[in-house]
């Protein structure tokens, strides 16, 4: 970005100056956090550590932009079906102690029961969750197509991952493109499936918000951006991602800012897209459970007898500032495995595969891919 558009709005306004450091204020019923507190491993801690490791290599991999929200909201349906440790793990990282806390009292769920959008304000705001299954491993279980139905507005639609993959992608992608208004035409592609995929869960999200005074174009001119790493202040960056990643609270409290007025403001006007794959960074951070191939604790989605995992996390955001507001949207997807699995393979004599017998012994378990 080395020749942005700014520009000039000749008009007093309030913001925080370079030089004050912002306090947090705790909300009610929450403890306040000190700059050193123990990170959590939660969606934001998952990208403010991807942003941190990017600082630290001197910025190589350019302009980010993500969504937790959706990361949050996707990761919540796979949650919906685990249990045991995965299950723990999985709401620890959601900030709850139990399912059913969760599934009332979780930001997401909360979400879906209200109406955000508010045209005459200028303001538009959808979400929308899908989950696709192949239908080799169908039925999906009773119990989990109802917290689809009543927590996350959604159903299970069935696909043919196997056979007709093509059409499987060319459905999910469709689906991305209309809960995105268009700014995100796909989330997936053939290839970014593997051989035992049978399960897909995603998440798609758009905003759309004007300003309440907008600019007027003409006052749009060029001038010259920095990059991050072409000079100028980048300590400041790098001091601010560390405060939050090292401090959940500054995600959840009140800043308490210090105005500033300035007769002349300059606001870039951009537009950013961005993939981001989450699964290296939440497995190093101890969320490692969901992508183990031989877990079974994944068991509430689908018969218990068929053993899923996490594959791949997939998100696509997008956002774009200018003269009229801001738009922007943001679609995650989880790609889910099968292995099913069985002990001794037993075949009698001149019977061949079609006859197998399968005995289950939990110390010799063997493979079998789906």
């Amino acid at each position: 970005m080395a020749d942005q558009q700014r520009r000039i709005r000749k008009k007093s306004k309030q913001l925080i100056s370079d030089d004050d450091e912002p306090s947090i204020l705790p909300m009610k019923k929450q403890k306040k956090q000190s700059p050193t507190a123990t990170t959590s491993v939660n969606s934001t801690s998952v990208v403010t550590k991807t942003l941190l490791d990017d600082a630290n290599s001197g910025y190589k991999n350019g302009n980010f932009v993500c969504s937790p929200l959706s990361l949050d909201i996707i990761l919540g349906m796979l949650a919906a079906g685990a249990e045991g440790q995965t299950l723990k793990l999985l709401l620890e990282f959601l900030g709850h102690e139990s399912k059913e806390n969760f599934l009332s009292k979780s930001p997401s769920s909360k979400l879906f029961k209200k109406k955000i959008s508010n045209p005459k304000a200028g303001l538009e705001c959808s979400f929308a969750n899908g989950v696709w299954v192949d239908k080799k491993v169908e039925p999906v279980q009773s119990s989990y197509q109802k917290v689809l139905k009543t927590v996350y507005k959604t159903k299970v639609s069935s696909v043919d991952f196997g056979n007709k993959r093509d059409r499987a992608v060319d459905v999910i992608n469709l689906w991305v493109h209309k809960g995105t208004k268009d700014l995100i035409p796909f989330i997936v592609e053939k290839s970014d499936l593997d051989r035992e995929s049978v399960m897909l869960i995603a998440n798609a999200m758009y905003f759309k918000g004007t300003w309440s005074d907008p600019f007027d174009t003409d006052g749009t001119i060029e001038e010259k951006f920095n990059l991050i790493n072409g000079g100028g202040k980048k300590a400041g960056l790098k001091k601010l991602l560390q405060n939050f990643h090292s401090n959940d609270a500054l995600f959840h409290g009140e800043f308490n800012l210090t105005p500033q007025k300035f007769d002349k403001l300059w606001i870039p006007k951009f537009k950013i897209s961005c993939n981001f794959e989450p699964k290296d960074v939440m497995k190093q951070m101890g969320l490692t459970l969901p992508f183990e191939k031989m877990n079974k604790e994944l068991s509430g989605i689908v018969e218990p007898d068929v053993m899923l995992y996490v594959s791949k996390i997939l998100q696509k955001s997008f956002v774009e500032i200018d003269e009229k507001g801001t738009e922007a949207a943001a679609c995650s997807a989880i790609d889910a495995c099968a292995f099913k699995w069985c002990g001794k393979v037993v075949i009698a004599p001149g019977q061949g595969n079609a006859d197998a017998k399968c005995d289950l012994d939990e110390d010799k378990i063997r493979g079998v891919w789906l």
